[in-house]
């Protein structure tokens, strides 16, 4: 791999986080691409539903599944982690996707990328 390929992939690849906010850019030339995104979600109690937000998310490209469990309810808000899996899942459509529903993204938890899917595995402190 010459330099300026190497300085292509790792410029594609470069995540920058800014006010809670991910930017993840798909290294096409490679074939790498998401394949599954966690997030840590926030809703209204009463709106949207958990199935207005799912038709959200499935509509984008790309989407092949995805897992909604509430994971914290309290007087006015709803805690849910969001797992999307597919083929070269863009993240700021599916973050889009879901803002306007009226929920709201407030982290990026895991990124599962590559030709290989792996299973992560959590460190013990």
């Amino acid at each position: 791999m010459t330099e300026r390929e190497i300085a292509y992939n790792v410029s594609m690849l470069t995540a920058r986080l800014a006010d809670n906010q991910i930017q993840v850019f798909t290294n096409k030339k490679s074939g790498m691409g998401i394949k599954q995104l966690m997030m840590d979600v926030d809703k209204a109690l009463d709106r949207p539903s958990l199935i207005e937000i799912s038709a959200a998310i499935e509509a984008q490209k790309g989407v092949e599944g995805l897992s909604i469990v509430v994971t914290e309810v309290d007087m006015e808000t709803v805690g849910m982690e969001i797992t999307v899996e597919g083929e070269e899942l863009n993240y700021d459509q599916i973050v889009s996707a879901i803002e306007r529903t009226g929920a709201v993204v407030h982290s990026l938890d895991q990124v599962l990328a590559g030709k290989k899917m792996i299973t992560p595995t959590r460190r013990i402190r």
